[in-house]
């Protein structure tokens, strides 16, 4: 009965399941980027979905638009976990360090924010719709550090407004930047991979936001869970 029915999986025990796998290279990596075993990918993915379904019915008849004004957009977001990888080939063209794997390049944190787009979007900064995504590297043992950053403006798909999926479509603005140029030096031609790996274009569904994480699965299978950032961090 729905008496006797437990309670949906909160944040807390996703993020719990997420902290369980090993950490990154870099403080504030996400975990996954270099796969996930499957036994743990599969108890992430149980309290995820657990979530997902609860919130599908919480959500009622609010749009996809008031959810993303109200629960997204003012606030900065931190990726915990993916199901999107970087490995083989991709990850020695990329000369990207992973667990038990020598590289001289080394991901950090992989951030994204709504309506704040980077400087080289030029005209479309503040733009409500646009959103930036950052990822932080350093190479060289640390010696050099930057910033890799893509702009991609979202719409939400003509008759999901209400509905479950809350799906949205994704375009990249403009070119994407490696910052400074040194950095984009040593990855020289394979600066067009890393764009590949991490352009959004496509369709993403919001599965779930709280004031903790949000979960969205675009149209290549990939999962993300996102934590929400205090403004002090």
């Amino acid at each position: 009965s729905t008496r006797d029915s437990p309670p949906p999986p909160t944040a807390e025990a996703l993020l719990a399941a997420i902290a369980e796998l090993p950490a990154g290279m870099v403080a504030d990596a996400p975990r996954g980027l270099f796969g996930t075993e499957p036994a743990a990918a599969g108890k992430i993915m149980d309290v995820l979905e657990g979530m997902e379904a609860g919130w599908k019915v919480g959500a009622g008849d609010e749009t996809t638009e008031d959810i993303i004004a109200r629960d997204i957009a003012p606030f900065a977001w931190r990726l915990e976990w993916t199901t999107l990888t970087i490995l083989g080939a991709k990850r020695t063209r990329l000369a990207i360090e992973a667990p038990g794997k020598r590289g001289i390049v080394r991901i950090g944190r992989i951030a994204q924010a709504v309506g704040s787009s980077p400087v080289e979007a030029g005209a479309h900064d503040d733009d409500p719709r646009v959103a930036s995504n950052t990822v932080v590297f350093s190479a060289l043992g640390g010696a050099i550090s930057g910033l890799f950053s893509l702009a991609a403006r979202y719409a939400v798909e003509d008759g999901a407004a209400t509905a479950p999926a809350r799906r949205v479509r994704v375009e990249r603005v403009g070119d994407a930047r490696l910052t400074p140029e040194k950095l984009e030096k040593i990855l020289g031609e394979n600066m067009k991979l890393l764009t590949q790996i991490f352009d959004p274009t496509g369709w993403l569904d919001i599965t779930y936001v709280d004031d903790v994480v949000r979960v969205g699965r675009d149209d290549k299978g990939n999962v993300f869970v996102l934590r929400r950032e205090d403004p002090a961090e």
